[in-house]
């Protein structure tokens, strides 16, 4: 090791952590793609009831 990095270093490094992680969580520079989640009628699913053993 050839001693601790310095400070300009370590600011630049944590500035690009953190940038990349926000990137990463929501990204900017891709237009949003807004999809409309299909509505179901209303009442209950077949799905959410359990299946009856005959």
């Amino acid at each position: 090791m050839r001693g601790r990095p310095p400070l300009p270093h370590v600011a630049v490094a944590v500035a690009l952590g953190v940038a990349s992680g926000l990137y990463v969580y929501r990204p900017i520079f891709q237009p949003p793609t807004h999809q409309e989640p299909q509505q179901s009628p209303p009442g209950p699913t077949t799905d959410a009831a359990p299946k009856r053993r005959p």
